[in-house]
């Protein structure tokens, strides 16, 4: 069984594998075959085993999981988040603000790494600072998990009074005729 690359994995596994027994790092991603054989189950041909634009190096050197490309579960791939859009692979909310990465790109269009950027377009703050992008005196959260309301309008249910006002005087804010 000669490893003459020393990698690991003998003559005959890397003939099996398809690996190059003279090379110790096939796939040319900075991690030797028989480790991603034998420790982190990465592809020793395949320099980005979960296909998220960073190579299972980087991924191994930083921490993020190889084989899974959103190792935080926010919607951006651990490749963008490290390599693209600055925002911390390991934190799916990287400013704080309540809202995941990935919505924040793709849906709101705002800036995942200010946590005072307005989603939705515009808007402003609560009292207790957390994004009202209505400016109807509710946080887009507490409009979306909360009370039903819809955070891009002020007045969802179009009887001529704020959401928040609704709220702050027992009125529900999704029914028109109270």
């Amino acid at each position: 069984n000669l490893d003459p690359d020393n990698d690991g994995l003998p003559n005959d596994e890397e003939a099996r594998l398809g690996t190059n027994p003279n090379v110790a790092d096939t796939d040319g991603d900075g991690v030797p075959d028989g480790e991603e054989v034998l420790l982190d189950g990465t592809s020793p041909t395949n320099p980005d085993t979960d296909g998220d634009g960073a190579n299972d190096g980087q991924e191994l050197l930083v921490g993020t999981n190889a084989r899974n490309a959103d190792t935080d579960n926010d919607g951006l791939s651990d490749g963008d988040e490290l390599n693209i859009d600055g925002t911390d692979p390991f934190n799916p909310d990287t400013d704080g603000d309540g809202f995941l990465d990935g919505e924040e790109i793709f849906s709101l269009g705002s800036d995942p790494l200010d946590p005072l950027s307005p989603g939705f377009g515009g808007g402003g703050a609560t009292t207790s600072g957390q994004l009202d992008a209505d400016n109807d005196g509710l946080s887009d959260d507490d409009e979306v998990f909360t009370y039903g309301t819809d955070p891009t309008n002020p007045d969802t249910d179009g009887d001529g009074f704020l959401d928040g006002d609704e709220v702050a005087d027992g009125f529900d804010p999704t029914d028109p005729n109270n």
